[in-house]
């Protein structure tokens, strides 16, 4: 049986090569469910230390149209917005070569326009704690999908 190569070397067999890839998947499969899992506890978080801790009434909307925001809303939209992160990366990965590079580009401009929402925000306070929970979570997902497993060649 042939030796394995050593970390960060090219594989030498279709065995190895086979196991790098496994163990690379493994590792970014792990590593991206995880990212977006801690997007998720980082707008939970978000939102008890606004809501909680400050005070703030996150609210959105005028008038008829006025809607509370509660830590639900929350999770769910992070935990929704981190997989659709990891799948379009992972489309993107399949099917073309500077697939990191790509996905960030459409991350930040996702999170740019993402800033226009707090403005529907009732309040100064609510507004901020809203653009706040953007940025953390945004910043959460993009450098943790990004992230390339050990040894990995990826550019």
């Amino acid at each position: 049986m042939a030796a394995r190569p050593m970390s960060g070397a090219a594989p030498t067999t279709m065995l190895d090569a086979m196991t790098t890839t496994q163990i690379t998947t493994g590792y970014t499969n792990r590593n991206r469910s995880l990212t977006a899992v801690a997007g998720m506890a980082v707008a939970t978080a978000s939102w008890g230390i606004a809501h909680s801790l400050l005070g703030i009434e996150l609210t959105v909307g005028k008038d008829e149209s006025l809607r509370h925001i509660d830590s639900l809303a929350f999770t769910v939209t992070a935990l929704g917005i981190g997989f659709a992160a990891w799948a379009l990366l992972a489309v993107l990965e399949r099917y073309t070569e500077n697939a990191r590079t790509i996905w960030t580009r459409i991350a930040v401009g996702v999170l740019a326009v993402s800033m226009l929402g707090p403005l529907g925000a009732t309040t100064g306070s609510a507004m901020a704690a809203f653009a706040i929970t953007h940025l953390l979570v945004g910043g959460t997902l993009i450098w943790g999908m990004r992230r390339p497993a050990p040894g990995c060649p990826c550019p």
